[in-house]
Protein backbone atom coordinates (compact mmCIF):
# COMPACT_ATOMS: atom_id res chain seq x y z
CA UNK A 1 0.00 0.00 0.00
CA UNK A 2 2.50 1.85 0.58
CA UNK A 3 4.13 2.16 -2.43
CA UNK A 4 0.99 2.39 -4.48
CA UNK A 5 0.57 5.93 -2.42
CA UNK A 6 3.83 6.98 -2.68
CA UNK A 7 3.56 6.52 -6.50
CA UNK A 8 0.76 8.34 -6.86
CA UNK A 9 2.20 11.55 -5.55
CA UNK A 10 4.26 14.36 -7.62
CA UNK A 11 7.23 13.94 -7.80
CA UNK A 12 7.59 17.59 -5.37
CA UNK A 13 5.36 15.45 -3.16
CA UNK A 14 7.64 12.11 -3.09
CA UNK A 15 10.46 14.58 -2.44
CA UNK A 16 8.95 15.94 0.35
CA UNK A 17 7.97 12.30 2.18
CA UNK A 18 11.95 11.61 1.37
CA UNK A 19 12.79 14.52 2.84
CA UNK A 20 10.28 14.35 6.23
CA UNK A 21 11.45 10.06 6.06
CA UNK A 22 15.30 10.64 5.98
CA UNK A 23 15.07 14.01 9.03
CA UNK A 24 12.55 11.76 11.08
CA UNK A 25 12.01 8.44 10.96
CA UNK A 26 14.22 7.09 13.81
CA UNK A 27 12.80 10.37 16.06
CA UNK A 28 9.42 8.88 15.30
CA UNK A 29 10.21 5.70 15.97
CA UNK A 30 11.73 5.93 19.17
CA UNK A 31 8.74 8.06 20.31
CA UNK A 32 6.44 5.20 19.25
CA UNK A 33 8.90 2.75 20.86
CA UNK A 34 8.62 4.85 24.50
CA UNK A 35 5.37 4.31 23.83
CA UNK A 36 4.00 1.16 22.42
CA UNK A 37 7.60 -0.68 24.07
CA UNK A 38 7.70 -3.61 20.99
CA UNK A 39 10.17 -2.91 17.98
CA UNK A 40 7.52 -4.48 15.53
CA UNK A 41 4.68 -2.84 16.52
CA UNK A 42 7.03 0.92 17.02
CA UNK A 43 7.79 0.09 13.45
CA UNK A 44 4.38 -0.74 11.90
CA UNK A 45 3.29 2.96 13.53
CA UNK A 46 6.18 4.79 12.01
CA UNK A 47 5.04 3.13 9.09
CA UNK A 48 1.10 4.28 9.72
CA UNK A 49 2.64 7.71 10.29
CA UNK A 50 3.94 7.59 6.96
CA UNK A 51 0.89 6.73 5.11
CA UNK A 52 -1.46 9.18 7.18
CA UNK A 53 1.40 11.78 6.09
CA UNK A 54 1.13 10.65 2.15
CA UNK A 55 -2.55 10.92 2.47
CA UNK A 56 -2.19 14.36 3.53
CA UNK A 57 -0.08 15.90 1.68
CA UNK A 58 -1.84 18.62 0.75
CA UNK A 59 -1.88 20.05 3.97
CA UNK A 60 1.39 19.05 4.92
CA UNK A 61 2.80 20.26 1.53
CA UNK A 62 1.37 23.76 3.08
CA UNK A 63 3.29 23.88 6.02
CA UNK A 64 6.34 25.25 6.95
CA UNK A 65 8.94 22.94 7.20
CA UNK A 66 9.81 23.85 10.70
CA UNK A 67 6.46 22.79 11.25
CA UNK A 68 6.18 19.32 9.73
CA UNK A 69 8.37 17.49 11.76
CA UNK A 70 6.46 18.45 15.04
CA UNK A 71 2.82 17.50 13.22
CA UNK A 72 4.78 14.43 12.25
CA UNK A 73 5.09 13.51 15.82
CA UNK A 74 1.55 14.39 16.99
CA UNK A 75 0.68 11.82 14.01
CA UNK A 76 3.04 9.01 15.79
CA UNK A 77 1.76 9.48 19.25
CA UNK A 78 -1.62 8.81 17.67
CA UNK A 79 -1.08 6.25 15.92
CA UNK A 80 0.88 4.48 18.84
CA UNK A 81 -1.54 5.38 21.40
CA UNK A 82 -4.52 3.89 19.13
CA UNK A 83 -2.36 0.76 18.47
CA UNK A 84 -1.49 0.58 22.48
CA UNK A 85 -5.78 1.20 23.17
CA UNK A 86 -6.75 -1.69 20.82
CA UNK A 87 -3.77 -3.82 21.87
CA UNK A 88 -4.96 -3.86 25.49
CA UNK A 89 -8.76 -4.42 24.02
CA UNK A 90 -7.66 -7.52 22.16
CA UNK A 91 -4.98 -8.98 25.22
CA UNK A 92 -6.40 -7.87 28.49
CA UNK A 93 -4.12 -8.22 31.60
CA UNK A 94 -5.22 -12.15 33.72
CA UNK A 95 -7.92 -10.95 36.18
CA UNK A 96 -6.94 -7.08 35.46
CA UNK A 97 -8.77 -4.54 38.21
CA UNK A 98 -10.11 -1.32 37.35
CA UNK A 99 -7.37 0.78 38.92
CA UNK A 100 -7.66 4.07 40.21
CA UNK A 101 -6.16 5.18 36.67
CA UNK A 102 -8.76 3.71 34.70
CA UNK A 103 -11.22 4.48 36.93
CA UNK A 104 -13.24 7.70 36.35
CA UNK A 105 -14.42 9.42 39.72
CA UNK A 106 -18.35 9.24 40.08
CA UNK A 107 -18.38 12.93 39.30
CA UNK A 108 -16.47 12.70 35.69
CA UNK A 109 -18.85 9.86 35.27
CA UNK A 110 -22.42 11.74 35.87
CA UNK A 111 -21.24 14.88 34.12
CA UNK A 112 -20.61 12.49 30.72
CA UNK A 113 -23.63 10.40 31.92
CA UNK A 114 -26.21 13.55 32.19
CA UNK A 115 -24.72 16.04 29.92
CA UNK A 116 -26.72 16.97 26.63
CA UNK A 117 -24.80 16.08 23.91
CA UNK A 118 -24.88 18.89 21.71
CA UNK A 119 -24.30 21.13 24.33
CA UNK A 120 -21.35 18.89 25.32
CA UNK A 121 -19.96 18.79 22.11
CA UNK A 122 -20.15 22.49 21.55
CA UNK A 123 -18.06 22.99 24.51
CA UNK A 124 -15.40 20.38 23.63
CA UNK A 125 -15.04 22.60 20.28
CA UNK A 126 -14.31 25.83 22.29
CA UNK A 127 -11.55 23.99 24.16
CA UNK A 128 -7.90 24.64 23.07
CA UNK A 129 -6.80 22.38 20.66
CA UNK A 130 -4.63 20.52 23.28
CA UNK A 131 -7.41 20.56 26.10
CA UNK A 132 -9.65 18.73 23.34
CA UNK A 133 -6.33 16.21 22.35
CA UNK A 134 -6.51 15.50 26.03
CA UNK A 135 -10.34 14.96 26.32
CA UNK A 136 -10.72 12.83 23.06
CA UNK A 137 -7.39 10.74 24.69
CA UNK A 138 -9.01 10.17 27.61
CA UNK A 139 -12.34 9.50 26.86
CA UNK A 140 -12.53 8.79 23.13
CA UNK A 141 -9.33 6.72 22.87
CA UNK A 142 -10.24 5.33 26.88
CA UNK A 143 -6.46 6.31 27.49
CA UNK A 144 -5.45 6.35 31.31
CA UNK A 145 -3.84 9.22 32.95
CA UNK A 146 0.03 7.12 32.86
CA UNK A 147 -0.50 6.21 29.42
CA UNK A 148 -1.72 10.16 28.70
CA UNK A 149 1.42 11.32 30.92
CA UNK A 150 3.78 9.10 28.41
CA UNK A 151 1.99 10.53 25.54
CA UNK A 152 2.44 14.39 26.35
CA UNK A 153 5.60 13.50 28.06
CA UNK A 154 4.98 14.60 31.43
CA UNK A 155 4.48 13.22 35.35
CA UNK A 156 1.36 10.70 35.73
CA UNK A 157 0.21 13.24 38.40
CA UNK A 158 1.02 16.15 36.25
CA UNK A 159 -1.58 13.90 33.38
CA UNK A 160 -4.10 13.71 36.02
CA UNK A 161 -3.81 17.43 37.37
CA UNK A 162 -4.26 18.67 33.84
CA UNK A 163 -7.12 16.44 33.73
CA UNK A 164 -8.91 18.00 36.28
CA UNK A 165 -8.73 21.06 35.20
CA UNK A 166 -9.53 20.30 31.72
CA UNK A 167 -12.71 19.24 32.95
CA UNK A 168 -13.12 22.21 35.24
CA UNK A 169 -12.70 24.01 31.78
CA UNK A 170 -15.50 22.57 29.84
CA UNK A 171 -17.99 22.01 33.18
CA UNK A 172 -17.65 25.95 32.93
CA UNK A 173 -18.29 26.48 29.22
CA UNK A 174 -21.01 23.50 29.52
CA UNK A 175 -22.98 25.63 31.86
CA UNK A 176 -22.16 28.87 30.09
CA UNK A 177 -23.28 26.85 26.63
CA UNK A 178 -26.42 25.13 28.80
CA UNK A 179 -27.63 29.03 29.72
CA UNK A 180 -27.27 29.80 26.49
CA UNK A 181 -29.23 27.19 24.80
CA UNK A 182 -32.24 27.71 27.86
CA UNK A 183 -32.62 31.33 26.65
CA UNK A 184 -32.95 30.03 23.11
CA UNK A 185 -35.46 27.96 23.57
Amino acid sequence: MFIMIFCTLSEEDRDLVNWIFNGNHEKLYYISMGILRNEADAQDAVAQTFLKVMEHMEKIGKLPKPQIAPYCVVITKHVAADMLRKKKREFPAEGADLTADRAETDAESRFFEQADTDILFSAIRRLPERDRDFIHLRYANDLGYREIAELFEIGEEAAKKRGQRVLKKLREIYEEEEGGYGRRG
